[in-house]
């Protein structure tokens, strides 16, 4: 009953609809909502090439490295410097001057302020700084207001504070035209300008994301000591909003502070905005009419619910709803780049891509916890009399239950105990049993480790392929990695000393080629199997084993798909196997070592050389040189027969080297 409940439509709907819901309800709310909100913000800001803002009415004079060098003083730089500035501007024809920079002392020499003063009052359109603190106190705050000393106060058109105001994950994105019927330095250049327009009519909000220009250098900067010397033309500042200040990474307070700040282009880019540049960009936002708006509308969710719900509707078809959940993720944030991009508004995308995201995750989950459990079933149902690979295959598509196959080039593997029949006839049944079934796990497990599928075993042979059920591109080398490592493990030679070991070697045969796989059988009872020419010539070549005295012989489709600097082959012969009307080269696979390449390999490459051009007797001498730890080497010992049996019985002519074997 229970079970029933939790997997009925009606139930999982109620649990996305609460998801959607707490996303849609709560999420924004909490302070990792709002971060996230705050990161897609900050990359649409990251995302974009230019503002499309007019900025041509604003420069900036920077205080930065090149000034330092030029004028060769600490800072803070005598105010008679500053005056000379604003002449040098003022005569320039700039339409305002902003300074930001805090005068709260006088100087050490006062005529230096007086000059600064007067330059001031002449120009007329000078705006100075004012820096406002404030201090929590154990039952209230103080405020403190840093203004410029009273000559300079006087002397400016206006002033107005330098302060940023950060969120409050210290990233400055938001500006502001009146704290407490103060203007910020933006605006007091604003209105110093335009004092006709001072509240700045096209933005009506008195707080308002700053449009910051990605690229800084298409803001017109130029260093200080060239506007100090009359290095820069007077035309680069005609009616022109100016900005004065810090554009330095020279620390100059007493709190070895540099006048830089996180911007929205910190969080991805990690770089800082120096103080009169956020100056300039706020500005610049208010001369183009504050056009960045972040929209928040009933409409919008209206839109946005239904589609985090969405995926409930194809929560069956998982490549559909991962298609789905993730196509609407990408179309949102897509859709929500080029409204910015385009028409400056900002959509709260993260509520709709969570909702969308976890009502997708947790849909596909339920559905593969379902899917599981039928697997689980088919698992157990099947699992007893057909190998896991075709288990697996049964469950991803349960079709291949059906007669039939299909062709594949996959590689075969045989393998022979020697000398069985003997073994057999020296055990009662219980023993021989034991031996078998020890000998066929052992075998099996390595088949298993490479990937192979077990076939059948035929009497105390075993058949195994590799490459399907699942294909893989290295089954040819899975396979000699199997038939090295069985090898090893069962022709060792010190197996013939183990007398707990009743038989002391196997022979093995492999060979790839295109077979047909596939289950085969009746319609009541089937094997997942392969057959075809392929299958049957692997076959002949373990039993080619007995006759060049080897333990591993692989076809030369097999070798052709080796890497020869992981396994070593000798070739042996140029045969036609019974039943066969097309001659093979077949090999011998060997452990790589560079003994077995130099003992083994190259001499009898030698030797088969000169056995294929008839020079009988030298061919002779180098098979009867190589020996394997001071025994003769087997297909050595076979070829030395050959090389006297074609002295005495030369071929024809027109030999063509092949041997054709008379039995299977």
């Amino acid at each position: 009953m229970i079970n029933s409940i939790l997997n009925s439509k009606i139930f999982i709907f109620i649990l996305t609809l609460g998801i959607s819901l707490f996303f849609f309800g709560f999420w924004g709310n909490m302070e990792t909502g709002e971060m996230l909100s705050k990161t897609w913000q900050d990359l649409l800001y990251s995302t974009r090439d230019e503002t499309g803002n007019k900025i041509e009415d604003v420069v900036i004079v920077a205080v930065d490295e090149p000034s330092f060098n030029q004028i060769g003083q600490k800072w803070p730089w005598p105010r008679q410097m500053h005056a000379t500035i604003v002449d040098n501007l003022s005569r320039a024809g700039a339409k305002a001057i902003v300074f930001d920079m805090l005068f709260p002392e006088p100087s050490t020499n006062s005529e230096d302020d007086l000059l600064f003063a007067t330059a001031i009052r002449n120009a007329g359109n000078v705006a100075l700084g004012i820096f406002s603190s404030q201090t929590q106190r154990k039952e209230y705050v103080q405020s403190i207001i840093v203004d410029p000393i009273t000559t300079l106060k006087k002397a400016a058109a206006v002033t107005g504070y330098v302060n940023h105001f950060p969120d409050n994950d210290g990233i400055v994105r938001y500006g502001y035209k009146l704290l407490d019927n103060i203007p910020s330095l933006a605006h007091a250049g604003y209105m110093t300008a335009f004092p006709e327009d001072a509240e700045c009519q096209a933005c009506a909000e008195n707080t308002f994301l700053i449009d910051f220009e990605p690229d800084i250098s298409r803001i017109p900067i130029i260093s200080y000591y060239q506007v100090l010397n009359n290095y820069a033309s007077e035309e680069s500042f005609k009616d022109k909003i100016v900005f004065v200040g810090l554009g330095s990474n020279i620390k100059v307070d007493a709190q070895g502070a540099v006048d830089a700040f996180p911007t929205p282009f910190f969080r991805f880019k990690k770089e800082m905005m120096y103080g009169v540049v956020v100056h300039a960009n706020a500005l610049i936002t208010l001369l183009n009419g504050c056009r960045l708006q972040i929209i928040d509308t009933p409409i919008l969710l209206l839109l946005f619910f239904p589609l985090s719900l969405l995926p409930f509707l194809v929560r069956k078809r998982p490549m559909i709803l991962t298609l789905i959940g993730g196509g609407s993720i990408i179309t949102l944030g897509v859709f929500s780049m080029a409204l910015f991009n385009t028409k400056g508004m900002i959509i709260d995308i993260m509520p709709t891509v969570f909702a969308l995201s976890s009502n997708t995750l947790f849909l596909g989950l339920n559905e593969f916890r379902k899917s599981h459990k039928e697997r689980k079933f088919i698992k157990q149902a099947f699992s007893n009399y057909v190998s896991s690979d075709i288990v697996k295959l049964i469950i991803d598509n349960p079709s291949a239950l059906s007669l039939g196959g299909e062709k594949k080039e996959i590689t075969v593997l045989f393998v022979d105990i020697n000398g069985f029949t003997t073994v057999s006839e020296a055990l009662d049944p219980e023993q021989l049993v034991s031996v078998l079934n020890n000998y066929f796990s052992g075998v099996t497990n390595v088949v298993l480790e490479n990937k192979g599928t077990l076939d059948k075993y035929i009497g105390d042979a075993v058949m195994a392929f590799f490459g399907a059920p699942i294909h893989f591109d290295d089954h040819a080398q899975k396979a000699c990695a199997t038939a090295i490592t069985l090898n090893s493990k069962l022709n060792n030679p010190e197996n013939e000393s183990n007398p707990e070991l009743v038989f002391k070697g196997i022979t093995l045969g492999v060979n790839s080629g295109h077979m047909v796989v596939g289950n085969i059988g009746s319609e009541e009872r089937f094997d997942y199997t392969v057959i075809g020419d392929a299958v049957n010539l692997a076959s002949r070549l373990e039993a080619l084993n007995k006759v060049y005295k080897t333990n591993i012989i692989i076809g030369e489709n097999t070798k052709k798909q080796l890497d020869s600097n992981s396994f070593l082959t000798r070739e042996l012969d140029f045969v036609k196997v019974k039943g066969k009307h097309q001659a093979i080269s077949i090999y011998e696979l060997l452990e790589n070592t560079e003994e077995n390449r130099e003992k083994i390999v190259t001499p009898f490459s030698r030797g088969l050389e000169a056995y294929r051009n008839k020079n009988w007797k030298l061919a002779e001498e180098i098979f009867c040189s190589i020996q394997i730890n001071g025994l003769p080497d087997g297909p050595s010992s076979v070829f030395q027969d050959r090389c006297r049996f074609f002295a005495e019985n030369p071929p024809s002519e027109d030999w063509d080297m092949i041997w054709e074997m008379k039995t299977k």
